[in-house]
């Protein structure tokens, strides 16, 4: 095992034989040539055992820092658990309880935590012991699981030593694979490409549709023709009384305005009326769409609500951006999920293609504010698939749009474009008690979700609660550090998973 520093480095490695536990402090001995030789031989030597659990990070080090390029005969108790129980990514205790042997006291106290005890010389006794107790008490049940297979450990080796070749050629990440005989659940891929291979969920391509031929047509000319250089890439039109058109375009960090300097004019009153002809009627969010398309364009109104802007925000199918959580989509199928992201970080995009997915099986409703979703007109766009789709009159009826597919529609899963007031945090929870499963999104992160009082009840209604000195202290006793003052949830959440989602990136959550 190997134990590291607060900067990430290797502070010590760990060795249990039969007789004693051996500690070598790398931070002195690291430099010496002949150490880093013998940890190296040791490990590259086919003929002894190697016990560890979760190598992902100790190959990863011993790679970077001691140039071990090849561990051999190596057994991971971490896979061992998953094989026999398959629970993925345990911990230690949990590969403790599982063979009878006493539970390492230390672990989850946050002793350990940022590495700082392991900085400091001499170590103090606690470390010591934390270290010590981490090899000593793998090394038994290591012996109780041997025992229990007569000696025959051939085929974990091999998945061992498959896992410590993927750990060092990708940097110490963890290769994970869905399966498709178990729902998509999620299976570390050195077990399941040894067990099952066949069983691997094939990766489909993300690709992306735009529609950009029916928005290109309802632009002018001179505008339509500069944008047409960067279609792949621009994400919004701005078109202001008496400014020159603005492009927003590019992905992550590159995302950038553009003027559209080669316009001859500004935008005046007839490009944008002539703009407005082809759209759908403009409802109380000052939102409309071009039929057919997925495309929203917003208005700008003066004070006698004449229209003297436009922002047209591209609308995008990206068929295949849900693989990547497939194993929350189908091997939770009775948890509801949450997206979470900034303005323009794909949440609308990414509920699209989960809809489609889910409707494949089940009979999945969605209540489609402003029409994102599926589209502004009577028929839904074909990238929702076998989704149905309720359309809600103004934002102040979601509530009960949502509450009338419940009663008429028995939907299985509900998706919801984006839920931003109280009053539907309510509908939200009435939904998932009478059974229904929910998609749905809403702006921010979990942080700011979690302070903001009038939708945290979509995680449980986040309090402040301040403990008594008595409680105070005996919640002490299993954490290093303890406040009196703490954030706990005061209701069940309504969500049972909240993804995520980075601005500019489909493959990322």
């Amino acid at each position: 095992d190997c134990e590291f520093s607060s900067s990430r480095t290797l502070s010590l490695i760990q060795m249990c034989t039969e007789d004693a536990v051996y500690i070598f402090d790398v931070l002195a001995l690291g430099s010496e040539q002949a150490f880093i030789d013998t940890i190296r031989d040791f490990l590259q030597n086919d003929r002894i055992i190697k016990l560890f659990h979760d190598l992902h990070d100790d190959a990863k080090m011993l790679n970077a820092e001691l140039s071990v390029d090849t561990m051999k005969r190596t057994l991971d108790m971490q896979i061992i658990l998953e094989s026999v129980t398959g629970n993925f990514m345990t911990g230690l205790n949990d590969v403790l309880h599982h063979f009878e042997i006493e539970r390492h006291k230390m672990k989850g106290t946050g002793f350990a935590n940022g590495g700082h005890v392991f900085d400091k010389r001499p170590m103090s006794r606690d470390a010591i012991e934390y270290a010590v107790n981490d090899v000593f008490l793998l090394r038994k049940a290591a012996r109780a699981f041997i025992e229990k297979q007569d000696g025959d450990i051939k085929s974990f080796v091999q998945k061992s030593d498959l896992r410590a070749a993927q750990a060092i050629e990708f940097d110490g990440a963890r290769v994970m694979s869905f399966d498709v005989a178990k729902n998509f659940a999620i299976v570390s891929n050195e077990l399941l490409s040894y067990q099952h291979p066949n069983n691997i969920a094939t990766f489909e391509p993300t690709t992306f549709y735009t529609d950009l031929n029916d928005l290109m047509q309802i632009l002018p000319y001179e505008i339509s023709g500069q944008i047409l250089k960067d279609r792949e890439s621009f994400r919004e039109i701005c078109l202001d009384l008496g400014e020159t058109p603005v492009v927003w375009s590019g992905v992550g960090s590159d995302y950038k305005r553009r003027h559209l300097c080669n316009v001859p004019k500004s935008v005046v009153g007839d490009d944008i009326s002539c703009i407005v002809r082809h759209l759908t009627k403009f409802g109380q969010d000052n939102r409309a769409g071009l039929e057919g398309s997925l495309h929203r364009i917003s208005a700008i109104r003066n004070r006698e609500e004449s229209l003297i802007g436009l922002t047209i925000r591209v609308g995008r199918h990206v068929k295949g951006s849900t693989f990547i959580i497939s194993d929350l989509l189908h091997a939770y199928p009775e948890k509801s999920v949450l997206f979470l992201g900034e303005p323009g970080s794909g949440k609308t995009t990414f509920i699209r293609e989960v809809a489609s997915v889910l409707a494949e099986t089940k009979n999945v409703v969605i209540v489609d504010t402003s029409n994102e979703i599926g589209g502004d007109c009577d028929l839904k766009h074909k990238c929702v698939g076998k989704a149905r789709r309720m359309m809600v009159p103004s934002l102040g009826n979601q509530k009960s749009v949502m509450i009338e597919c419940v009663q008429n529609h028995t939907p299985d899963v509900m998706v919801i474009d984006e839920i931003g007031r109280s009053q539907e945090v309510d509908a939200a929870r009435t939904c998932v008690n009478r059974g229904v499963r929910l998609i749905a999104s809403a702006h921010g992160n979990l942080e700011k979700l979690v302070a903001n009082q009038e939708l945290n009840g979509l995680i449980g209604e986040v309090r402040t609660v301040i403990f008594g000195d008595l409680e105070a202290k005996e919640k002490s006793r299993n954490t290093v550090s303890f406040r009196k003052q703490s954030e706990e949830r005061s209701k069940p959440p309504v969500f049972d998973i909240v993804v995520e989602l980075k601005r500019g990136t489909y493959d990322e959550v």
